[in-house]
């Protein structure tokens, strides 16, 4: 099989071409059919070390200090598609996750904003935007993403695990956008300000299979 790398593209269609303000922007992307092939072995790969995990939630992480080496099927998966194009602008690879029961937020009901740093553990530049794309990967189960267009100026922001989060937002201005499961040849996203916008993940009751791709902006 010949993996070779790509900068996936979304369907212009979808996505309005300027990243010219925070709101959230839904995209679809078409990949070639050799995506399944690549994938199907990472998605196998993470759920085989979730399973020994007592949250049964497993990662990779490249940036990380943590991360494991025997990887070898997510590494090609990042190979392959080391970058993905939104908007106009172009992100990299930054993570694989697979859950194979719902997962919680750290503090129950609460949103967070990322740092900028491919994990989003840490303080952030105010001065700088970090944008994140998050595709759902799983072909059984939809993924919801979370984003309020509240400013984080008006809430109150703790460190939670590393990750500034907030509990006292206004829910009236949550957005919840739910990204379908993947077909073959169409993967659907999300692209948000993840530093600069209050934002959450919620599973359904067997979990989750997403990528995450991110880019800083001044």
């Amino acid at each position: 099989m010949n993996a070779r790398s790509a900068t996936i593209k979304q369907n212009a269609v979808k996505v309005p071409p300027k990243m010219s303000s925070l709101r959230p922007q839904r995209f679809t992307l078409n990949v070639p059919e050799i995506f399944d092939d690549i994938i199907k072995p990472a998605e196998n790969e993470l759920a085989l070390k979730a399973e020994g995990q007592e949250d049964q939630c497993w990662g990779y992480f490249p940036d990380s200090d943590n991360t494991m080496t025997d990887l070898p099927a997510s590494k090609l998966f990042s190979s392959f598609m080391p970058q993905l194009e939104v908007g106009g602008q172009v992100f990299g690879f930054s993570f694989l996750r697979l859950s194979l029961t719902k997962q919680h937020p750290r503090v129950a009901g609460s949103l967070h904003i990322d740092a900028n740093t491919d994990s989003g553990v840490g303080d952030y530049d105010a001065n700088r935007q970090k944008w994140q794309a998050i595709l759902n990967l799983s072909t059984a189960t939809e993924r919801t993403i979370l984003t309020s267009s509240q400013s984080i100026g008006g809430v109150t922001l703790e460190f939670v695990d590393g990750l500034k989060t907030s509990i006292d937002y206004d829910t009236k201005q949550v957005t919840r956008a739910v990204l379908p499961v993947r077909e073959t040849g169409l993967i659907h996203g999300i692209a948000f300000c993840a530093s600069h916008m209050l934002h959450g993940g919620e599973d359904a009751e067997n979990g989750h299979f997403i990528s995450a791709f991110s880019r800083e902006l001044e």
